[in-house]
């Protein structure tokens, strides 16, 4: 923008007028009472915050007040002289020329003018601690004054125009506006962004809770089958805390102890196994879960029978507790199998040893024989050497000594047969 060069300018046609009335004595008491109202007015002229300025045919200032100095940005002395619309933004020079050319009562435009430094924001604004905004950077630093101008008093003199040109500094009030309007956009702009941030987190969740009651469907299709199998599984499954008290039992286990589930909760294991057939208990001193092998032992029934039972637990991890869950067979049957079993193998044994002494019959009457025909043998020659004229006692002695071997030969194969007709128990290996 243009900026012109203020001409200082010489005393007020008013004073040069007055002045001239001066002269003639008759009047110098009014002269003197114009000129004092004259100094009340020029200092009311000076004092009030409206900027007022008066320009003459040429648009050149005849005067202006202290507002008007403030809001142009030069001295009062500085502006004389000068063409009021130099000062005027040339956006706004169009607007200006038409006010004057069309005057009227109450019209008044808004009018720009070059501030002698940027013009910051109010530290009121919302959009700095809203945004923390940084006043270097803000956009509203504006390097004009703002203000409505209007035409306050237009009369002639001396055939001149004159018109006195009232200018209400709004400057503030406009920035406050752009302040306003720059804080809605910004929060247009940051309700705009958390909407879409709003939206793509509903699709977001949306896809989660659809993942999530997937999950949970497929969380209850287990829970529906592993209940359906630990409610009729044949083996009892029993829940122990580290303490060895029961947590929960199945259906089997109150089948195999005659117990029903109330009876069982909240009691120790022990009411079921005796302490000393029970596996180590479940860890509770920070080690690793860990499956524990098969043992055979006897349980106790609620009527006091003992049961024999096959017994499998492992250790698992919950709430940072060990605890162990212990599968229970009844082996009842099994036994029972074992033992009519085994009973069954003996009396087949004993009667394949039958018959197998049947079929060596024939071999054991030739070894029974045997010694009984030496033995008599042995003894008709006894016989002789007694009938004999000369007893030879050795001869007689000697052929006992025999008939005593034989005899004891003839007992041992007698022996060795009623062993091997004995009934025995047959011992299952391994």
């Amino acid at each position: 923008m243009y900026n012109p060069e203020p001409k200082p300018a010489d005393a007020s046609s008013h004073d040069s007028d007055l002045s001239k009335q001066a002269a003639s004595k008759p009047l110098l008491p009014n002269y003197q009472e114009l000129k004092a109202a004259y100094g009340i007015y020029d200092q009311l002229y000076h004092s009030q915050i409206t900027g007022c300025v008066l320009i003459n045919g040429q648009q050149l200032i005849e005067k202006a007040n202290r507002a008007a100095a403030r809001l142009l940005g030069f001295s009062e002395n500085l502006l004389i002289g000068e063409r009021f619309d130099h000062y005027v933004h040339h956006h706004d020079k169009e607007a200006y020329h038409s006010l004057l050319k069309q005057p009227a009562p109450g019209r008044n435009i808004l009018l720009r003018f070059p501030a002698s430094q940027a013009i910051k924001p109010a530290c009121a604004c919302q959009g700095l601690a809203t945004y923390e905004c940084a006043i270097a950077g803000c956009d509203l630093n504006i390097t004009e004054n703002y203000a409505l101008c209007s035409v306050a008093v237009d009369y002639k003199r001396k055939n001149e125009q004159f018109r006195y040109l009232n200018l209400i500094d709004v400057t503030e009030s406009q920035l406050s506006l752009a302040s306003l309007r720059c804080f809605q956009n910004r929060l247009e702009q940051k309700l705009a962004s958390q909407n879409r941030a709003l939206l793509i987190s509903g699709a977001d969740l949306k896809k989660n809770q659809a993942a999530l009651r997937n999950s949970e469907n497929k969380v209850h299709a287990q829970n529906t089958q592993l209940n359906a199998i630990f409610n009729n599984v044949i083996e009892g499954i029993l829940t122990v805390d580290p303490d060895g008290t029961i947590i929960s039992v199945n259906p089997a286990v109150e089948s195999i102890f005659g117990y029903t589930a109330t009876e069982l909760t909240g009691y120790a294991i022990a009411r079921l196994i005796p302490e000393k057939q029970q596996q180590p208990p479940a860890n509770s001193f920070g080690r690793p879960p860990r499956h524990k092998p098969i043992k055979v032992v006897e349980g106790i029934k609620k009527d006091g029978r003992l049961v024999p039972l096959e017994v499998s637990s492992a250790d698992f991890m919950l709430d940072g507790k060990f605890y162990s869950s212990c599968i229970v067979r009844d082996i009842s049957l099994r036994k029972q199998s074992e033992i009519a079993e085994k009973k069954h193998l003996n009396e087949l044994a004993h009667y394949s040893r039958l018959g197998i002494m049947g079929e060596m019959a024939s071999g054991i009457a030739h070894q029974v024989n045997q010694p009984l025909t030496a033995i008599a043998g042995y003894t008709q020659a006894c016989l002789n050497f007694l009938n004999a004229d000369t007893l030879n006692l050795s001869l007689v002695r000697e052929t006992m000594g025999k008939v005593h071997d034989q005899t004891l030969k003839a007992g041992q194969i007698i022996h060795n047969m009623r062993g091997f007709l004995t009934f025995r128990t047959i011992r299952k290996s391994g």
